[in-house]
């Protein structure tokens, strides 16, 4: 798979390596009072979700696709 394999364009499509980020998707900390999480970069959208509902918050906004990776929505500057 290339990322999360949400993407309906073969932009990544590519003969090099690709790092799959599945396994790095734990929470580090959450910090009640300030309202941040840590988190690994390869928690997808749709995991925190779930992590920050079961915990009492939510993101302030969120775009229509929750597949992607923490990683891939910085690193692509996707926008809810």
């Amino acid at each position: 798979t290339y990322g999360s394999g949400h993407s309906w364009s073969p932009v990544c499509l590519s003969n090099e390596y690709m790092v799959n980020l599945n396994r790095h998707s734990n929470v580090i900390n959450l910090n009640r009072e300030k309202e941040q999480v840590t988190l690994q970069s390869g928690m997808k959208l749709w995991q925190l979700n779930e992590y920050l509902y079961k915990e009492g918050f939510s993101l302030k906004n969120l775009g229509s696709v929750s597949a992607q990776s923490v990683a891939g929505a910085v690193s692509t500057a996707t926008h809810g």
